[in-house]
């Protein structure tokens, strides 16, 4: 299996741990792992296939523990760990960042949007500091 289809398989709630992972490599810069690269190389169906995948996965964590919520959660023990519903925004906000600078012509974002638009209530949601 390429990079583009694993990166692809890890975009989910099923395989969170696969897409941390693939985030992580990408962070760590003596790992041969590039997020740019990895979409870049994408075909459209596949980085239209990423988005709406990152759409689900980002819905999906934040209605089990909306940000709201973040500050409560960090100090007792739950079932989504707040660690890595963090983990999991800060993904997608790096691969969502990403994408923006691969945009091709012809490429159809809706889901890249509503991406943007959840990441936006996030950040509207987060009390400030």
């Amino acid at each position: 299996m390429s990079k583009r289809e694993a990166f692809l398989d890890g975009a989910c709630k099923e395989n969170v741990e696969d897409f941390l992972r693939f985030i992580q490599l990408h962070k760590d810069k003596t790992e041969p792992f590039d997020v740019e690269e990895v979409v870049q190389e994408m075909s459209r169906e596949q980085r239209l296939a990423l988005w709406r995948r990152l759409e689900t996965l980002l819905q999906d964590v934040l209605l089990e523990l909306p940000p709201q919520r973040w500050e409560e959660h960090m100090q007792q023990e739950s079932a989504p760990d707040p660690k890595q519903v963090v983990a999991v925004v800060d993904g997608v906000t790096l691969v969502a960042t990403t994408s923006l600078k691969v945009l091709q012509d012809g490429d159809t974002y809706d889901a890249l949007l509503q991406i943007a638009h959840r990441l936006h209530d996030v950040l509207v949601s987060l009390p400030e500091s």
